[in-house]
């Protein structure tokens, strides 16, 4: 289909009272949606900064809480670095004398005990020293394990005073002597550490969880997990977890079974970055209420289509239908069908309008029988007047002709030619239908064309066709062909002294009977054929006699696409070309009577 035919239809659509209705509502139902979404967005985002201002108090307070802890613990191990006893142990031993060294290592474990109850994160305090090749804890003293006293070694290379893991156990060790360039040349004379209880760590950062679907992860500023709470419930890459809090606070994370996720981080403030906290909760956890404000939404919205779909079927029903009822009967009308009525089976406004279109109808079909019955009338007086303007003209040519022959006395003339005007002026004066069959009317033009031959057959010759078998019962308005011939006589071929040709022809064209009349006449030119063409077309004209006269009446029977039409001739005058329909007209009558 043609697409500007398409877009035209659509515009024409969108016109009308059912297209401005459903545009309307589309646009009223976009409208909805659009303050929907604004409304979701706007709070989905509001709630999201709520829940991570809240996630981020909440995890800063658990982070500080530890750092807290952890850092009294820190202060107190830092002290105990440089106590007297654990110094002279650590680098002097031979100081003490046997009995003294065992009082030190006695007050050392004392020493030891109080830096384990300095915390509940703490589950056990030890010292490491290789110059009496002992290990003292809040238990007791030992034999010092060459191997784990290597291992905190290297872990305390770096740094003095490390939070670190090994064999997956966390510990806060302190190396003497404090410059990292001795330590890393030589190594520490003797370590100071605790050991972290990740159950109590874990404890608490359970106590600090507001919902069970909730996932902590404490992280050291190596980006090790010390603690975790519900880490099954939402499987994360840690890695890319602690990666992300190092850049923000707040940001989406995705788990491992394709739930999107909201984290958010705090970092301890003293010791400064030494412990990160990082809460995870799935979205769908966290926006529920929005979820439902949501799904509330949706269901409005639903229902908003509902209604908009039953009101244009509302609209659809009252008001497009009853206009394309009005629309048939008007259509019905336009073709001729003055019989259409409307009924209507509710008390509305188109009942109104359908009564007033039943009686308009009623009214114009009154009226269109008046200008019926006023046409026919005037026909009939068009007719009468041609009838007055004929007689004369040819009463007088054809009495001077008897005239002439009577006075060379060829009385055979005079009877042939007495009896065929007698003949033509019956016809044309005869009372009764105004409609003949076209075999009458070709047989009284060529009664008229033989007394004209009469006349003029030194200077004309004429050619009168047969009526074919087929067009005999054809009916037409009488006196249509007749004026045809004398107009050829009287105007194209009046000044003809010799040589003149008139031709008189008969074919059928598709359902239509053509008559052609034509003549070689001189001075026949396309400027002269489009002045004659302009005449018949004019419908103000007030010429009612000759072609013009013909082709007025041809039109008020049959319809607007028959009558005269004129060209030049092959013979070189003018050909006039009458066309009727074969069918008598009934269609055409309707059709010319409506008009």
């Amino acid at each position: 289909m043609d697409i500007r035919r398409v877009f035209h239809r659509a515009r024409a659509w969108g016109r009308s009272i059912l297209g401005r209705t459903v545009l309307f509502s589309l646009a009223m139902l976009l409208l909805t949606l659009t303050a929907a979404g604004l409304v979701t967005t706007t709070s989905q985002e509001a709630l999201r900064n709520e829940i991570v201002a809240r996630n981020t108090a909440q995890a800063e307070a658990v982070v500080e809480q530890l750092a807290l802890s952890l850092g009294k613990t820190m202060d107190i191990q830092r002290e105990t670095l440089y106590d007297t006893d654990i110094n002279r142990l650590g680098v002097a031993p031979g100081y003490y004398t046997d009995p003294q060294r065992i009082m030190a290592m006695l007050r050392a474990e004392d020493r030891m005990r109080v830096l384990t109850s300095s915390s509940p994160l703490i589950d056990q305090s030890f010292f490491m020293a290789p110059a009496i090749g002992k290990t003292i804890t809040e238990g007791g003293v030992d034999t010092l394990s060459e191997d784990d006293f290597e291992r905190f070694s290297r872990l305390c290379a770096e740094r003095q005073a490390a939070l670190t893991e090994s064999d997956g156990e966390f510990y806060i060790l302190m190396a003497f002597p404090i410059y990292s360039t001795y330590l890393k040349e030589n190594g520490p004379l003797y370590l100071l550490g605790v050991k972290l209880n990740q159950r109590a760590i874990d404890g608490l950062l359970s106590s600090r969880t507001s919902r069970k679907e909730e996932v902590v992860y404490l992280f050291t500023e190596d980006g090790m997990v010390i603690g975790h709470v519900n880490e099954a419930a939402i499987p994360v890459d840690e890695a890319a977890l602690f990666e992300a809090a190092r850049m923000q606070n707040a940001f989406d994370a995705v788990a491992g079974n394709g739930v999107r996720c909201l984290a958010c981080a705090a970092r301890s403030a003293a010791p400064e970055g030494m412990l990160t906290l990082i809460s995870v909760e799935p979205y769908d956890l966290v926006f529920s209420v929005l979820n439902r404000q949501g799904r509330f939404f949706m269901a409005l919205i639903l229902i908003q289509i509902a209604a908009t779909v039953a009101y244009m079927i509302h609209i659809r029903h009252v008001i497009h239908k009853p206009l394309n009822k009005l629309a048939d009967a008007f259509r019905q009308v336009e073709q001729g069908d003055f019989s259409v009525r409307i009924h209507h089976d509710r008390e509305d406004d188109f009942a109104a309008i359908y009564h007033q279109f039943n009686r308009m109808n009623g009214r114009l079909k009154d009226l269109i029988e008046q200008v019926y019955m006023q046409t026919i009338r005037t026909q009939r007086a068009e007719l009468k007047q041609l009838q007055s303007q004929i007689n004369p003209h040819f009463l007088y040519n054809n009495l001077f002709m008897i005239r002439s022959l009577a006075q060379l006395g060829d009385t055979d003339m005079i009877e042939t030619l007495a009896a065929d005007l007698g003949e033509y002026f019956r016809y044309i004066n005869r009372t009764g239908s105004q409609e003949v069959p076209l075999s009458m009317e070709t047989a009284h033009a060529r009664n008229y064309a033989q007394l004209q031959d009469m006349r003029f057959s030194s200077r004309i010759h004429l050619d009168f066709e047969p009526l074919p078998e087929s067009l005999q019962d054809v009916t037409v308005p009488r006196l249509v062909l007749q004026p045809l011939i004398e107009n050829a006589y009287q105007h194209g071929l009046k000044d003809t002294l010799s040589g003149g040709e008139l031709h008189i022809g008969f074919r059928t064209e598709n359902r239509d009977a053509v008559i052609v009349v034509e003549d070689n006449g001189p001075g026949m030119t396309e400027e002269l054929i489009q002045e004659l063409t302009v005449r018949l077309s004019n419908p103000d004209a007030q010429e009612t006699t000759g072609m013009i006269n013909i082709h007025r009446r041809l039109r008020l029977r049959f319809g607007e696409a028959y009558g005269l039409s004129f060209s030049v001739s092959p013979l070189g005058g003018l050909r006039a070309e009458m066309r009727i329909p074969l069918d008598g007209g009934e269609a055409a009558d309707a059709q010319g009577t409506d008009r």
